[in-house]
């Protein structure tokens, strides 16, 4: 297996950096994502208040690193909708509604 980079790849466009300041170069290198194909991701629109619309990419696959991202991004707007203490609020209500 060679561990030479193609012609027209840098060491600084790969996303762990310069390999050769390790002393040798990986036997798989990790190629950053080029942003037109993160643009071609499907998104999702969320309205966090009357004013405010953020938009989010969907995760289908990808890196650890994105999937990482994705969850933080779940939790976000769970704090920003103040989802879990609606949650909390409405499992009451069932509760008190079953007794």
């Amino acid at each position: 297996m060679s561990t030479t980079l193609p012609t027209d790849l840098k060491h600084s466009e790969c996303e762990k950096g310069d390999p050769g300041k390790y002393g040798k170069a990986p036997l798989i290198r990790f190629a950053v994502e080029s942003q037109s194909s993160r643009d071609d991701r499907p998104t999702v629109n969320i309205y966090t208040s009357d004013d405010t619309k953020e938009t989010y990419y969907k995760f289908k696959d990808g890196s650890p690193e994105e999937l990482v991202e994705h969850v933080r991004n779940y939790w976000e707007i769970i704090r920003k909708l103040d989802l879990e203490s609606t949650y909390d609020v409405e499992k009451q209500a069932i509760a008190a509604a079953k007794r």
